[in-house]
């Protein structure tokens, strides 16, 4: 499947609408329960949290080492 070919096309858009619905869902049920539902020190900590582990994430695919 290349850039340009029909099936590409459409499944990309798809990915978007799955994205954009998960994006979605975030700002408008999820952050606002975690407000609801966490002190200002816990959003605190989540933070760090989250900006921790964005810091050990892979930002690329990494290649499948072989057993051998």
């Amino acid at each position: 499947m290349q850039p340009g070919d029909e099936p590409f096309e459409a499944t990309l858009k798809h990915l978007m609408e799955l994205v954009n619905a998960h994006i979605a869902e975030e700002e408008q049920v999820m952050f606002p329960q975690l407000q609801a539902d966490c002190t200002a020190d816990d959003l605190v900590e989540i933070g760090k949290m989250v900006t921790a582990a964005k810091k050990l994430a892979p930002t690329r695919p990494q290649a499948r080492r072989r057993p051998w």
